[in-house]
């Protein structure tokens, strides 16, 4: 009997594929995570020096060693996202209530479990206030 995959199972197994035809055709032309991670260290650290040219001289006159602001900005950014250092994003999230009117929780959750059970226990903490309110009533 033929089972049917789901789009979510297709998805992950050409991603898979995808990944692994990838690093054997980056290994084939000698591109390992060494030399990445290496040169993004070299741009880290990097440096340079500016020439001009100089009339009273008759030459090109040089800088001492000056600090590449660009470079290494380029390579802190290409560290950060290797290695996981961004902040997670903010999101606006939207739950709706009995009513089908959306709740917005916004830059509060980064993940929909979080959102989820905030939603619940304010939810549960409602009917509380109801039916302590009842209670409180009758009394």
């Amino acid at each position: 009997m033929k089972t049917q995959s789901t789009d979510a199972e297709l998805t992950a197994q050409a991603a898979d594929f995808a990944r692994k035809e990838t690093e054997q055709l980056c290994k084939r032309a000698g591109l390992t995570k060494s030399k990445v991670f290496k040169r993004i260290k070299e741009g880290l650290d990097a440096h340079m020096v500016k020439a001009t040219y100089d009339k009273d001289v008759g030459g090109f006159a040089y800088s001492k060693k000056l600090i590449d602001h660009g470079t290494r900005l380029k390579a802190a950014e290409m560290a950060t996202v290797l290695l996981d250092l961004k902040p997670a994003e903010k999101k606006k999230i939207e739950f709706p209530d009995e009513n089908g009117k959306p709740q917005k929780i916004g830059g509060l959750f980064t993940d929909m479990e979080r959102a989820t059970r905030l939603v619940y226990l304010l939810d549960q903490a409602a009917k509380r206030k109801k039916a302590d309110a009842k209670r409180s009533g009758k009394d």
